[in-house]
């Protein structure tokens, strides 16, 4: 309950995605409502985010081709060799 007997604001959210692996690309789609004591709809607003992800071999590839020559990689910024369960990996290159 809220504290006097006020009401608070109500939001709902709403999240969908759009995967297209050709690209590599992961586009998030986010919906936000702000709805009344009846749940209809006051103010809504979409934001959409797009991820695009690129394999290790194509890193390489393309760090090299722009006068990188030494290339290190880490997993999920703990400064150890990526793994299968790294949720991140980190490129340090050096021209």
């Amino acid at each position: 309950k809220n504290p006097k007997g006020k009401k608070g604001q109500r939001f709902l959210a709403w999240q969908g995605w759009k995967l297209d692996r050709f690209e590599q690309r992961l586009t998030l789609i986010n919906r936000f409502q702000k709805v009344d004591s009846r749940d209809t709809v006051v103010v809504e607003e979409d934001r959409e985010m797009t991820i695009h992800w690129k394999l290790p071999f194509e890193m390489h590839s393309r760090l090299a081709q722009i006068g990188f020559s030494e290339i290190d990689l880490y997993g999920d910024f703990e400064m150890k060799a990526p793994t299968q369960e790294s949720e991140s990996i980190i490129y340090v290159a050096k021209a």
